[in-house]
């Protein structure tokens, strides 16, 4: 047995109270219980949001700001002259050491890892000489 309630909309009529009627009025006894509790949960949570809403206005009208907002920051950090000044130096410095102007820091002439040496090179020659005539004789007989 299911009612169904008619509600007219008005200004004075909520809309917690508004969907409350409509879910309690097509739902078994269990749901209703359920629903009951999450509904009501929810008006708690909309009432912790007003009081937090009221107390951040009633705060910023103590500090004198025109926003709530205005508490958090917003837009880009700022560093102090001294900060930039050093960063601009290391930079410049590091510039002057990679262009060859040993000024500070480690030297710029590393010795150059990797590489092969002349007998190792000549090895890998014989090898591929070796390598290349035995697929030309190869290549020959199958002919």
């Amino acid at each position: 047995m299911m009612s169904i309630a008619v509600w007219v909309w008005s200004a004075s009529t909520s809309k917690l109270q508004y969907l409350k009627s409509c879910l309690l009025s097509h739902s078994t006894p269990a749901m209703r219980r359920r629903m009951d509790l999450s509904l009501r949960s929810l008006e708690q949570a909309v009432s912790i949001r007003r009081q937090i809403d009221s107390l951040e206005r009633r705060l910023a009208s103590l500090l004198g700001s025109t926003s709530p907002s205005s508490t958090s920051s917003t837009g880009r950090r700022r560093m102090s002259a001294a900060t930039r000044a050093k960063l601009a130096a290391a930079a410049r410095a590091r510039w002057a050491r990679q262009k060859g102007g040993k000024q500070a820091g480690r030297s710029t002439a590393r010795r150059k890892k990797g590489g092969i040496t002349a007998a190792g090179r000549k090895k890998l020659s014989q090898l591929m000489k070796a390598r290349w005539a035995a697929r030309r004789k190869a290549a020959g007989k199958s002919k």
